[in-house]
């Protein structure tokens, strides 16, 4: 079995068989749900049930069930951040050829990591010339990745090995669509041209990897803080609630981050769990003091509150 693109109806009949277990929440690596599941028989048969026939709509559509944790693109949330901006810009008036890096769209094929109701061919196709992307910067295998989204938030695929080296610690780039390539039984594909603005503040040009190695541990910084917004619904998984997450960590349990930006443009930390569930985020105070910085190591230290009402603090390295 293809783990990065599931047969819609063979997860449809894992679904159905084992979902009242949380079969299918951990073919998700959704292990807290999964747990969850498992002890209450399927949310008392009323998750089993929903899952069930959200699963047979997918496969009615023959949509993909995609295992996140097994996609080729492999999150590690030790520097993540995430630019959004949505307005088109006139490539071919407002460049220079200088100025500019022409490249494409790479693993343009696999499913969509954020969303597996989308397949990244759809996304590509629906793209038009000019169109502004957003990005996601993140570590793979602890060397430098950039991944490429469309103004939903939905991944699109990445750019080259070579290019994310060059462009990782640049702090504000505008990456356009210049051209989507296939169709008609082929594959789509997309041009791109990157646009470098300035670098990134408090990072040399080395890679993040020899960055990471030169701060010694005498010189990491630490803070304590308490994660807000722990009562919303989860972001990557609606049908979950931070709560029920957050009532599942220990003291001690290692934490990730990502980093996103609201319609102003500040910054926001999102803190995740291990299995990448989000649990809260940090204040924007801190947010904006941290936005730059690498955060080396979030560590659980206390679970306050019950049932309903649960809070956490957290303690930063970074």
């Amino acid at each position: 079995m293809n783990k990065q693109n599931l047969n819609p109806w063979l997860y449809f009949f894992i679904t159905l068989g084992a979902g009242y277990l949380g079969g299918h929440k951990f073919l998700d690596r959704k292990a807290g749900m999964g747990i969850l599941y498992f002890f209450t028989f399927g949310l008392f048969g009323i998750g089993w049930f929903v899952d069930s026939i959200k699963a047979f709509i997918l496969a009615i559509k023959g949509k993909p069930a995609t295992n996140k944790a097994n996609e080729s693109v492999n999150y590690t949330a030790t520097n993540t951040t995430t630019k959004h901006s949505y307005t088109n810009f006139n490539v071919a008036t407002n460049f220079d050829d200088k100025d500019i890096i022409y490249s494409k769209i790479k693993g343009v094929t696999y499913p969509c990591v954020n969303d597996s109701n989308y397949n990244r061919q759809d996304l590509i196709s629906s793209l038009k010339p000019n169109e502004l992307l957003n990005y996601k910067k993140y570590l793979h295998e602890n060397e430098p990745a950039i991944m490429l989204l469309n103004k939903k938030g939905l991944d699109l695929g990445f750019i080259s090995k070579e290019l994310a080296n060059e462009l990782y610690n640049e702090d504000d780039l505008k990456i356009y669509v210049t051209e989507v390539t296939g169709g008609n039984d082929r594959t789509y594909g997309c041009n791109i041209i990157i646009k470098k603005e300035k670098t990134r503040k408090n990072i040399s040009s080395e890679s993040p990897t020899v960055q990471n190695n030169k701060k010694s541990k005498e010189e990491m910084t630490t803070i304590t803080a308490k994660l807000t917004q722990v009562k919303s619904r989860c972001l990557n998984d609606e049908d979950s609630n931070r709560q029920d997450y957050i009532a599942m960590l220990e003291e001690g349990d290692e934490l990730d981050y990502d980093m996103d930006y609201n319609g102003n443009g500040k910054p926001q930390i999102i803190i995740l769990d291990d299995c990448g569930n989000d649990i809260g985020t940090l204040s924007k105070s801190l947010s904006e003091k941290l936005e730059f910085e690498l955060l080396d190591k979030i560590t659980v230290l206390e679970i306050t509150g019950g049932y309903g009402d649960y809070g956490c603090k957290v303690e930063i390295e970074y």
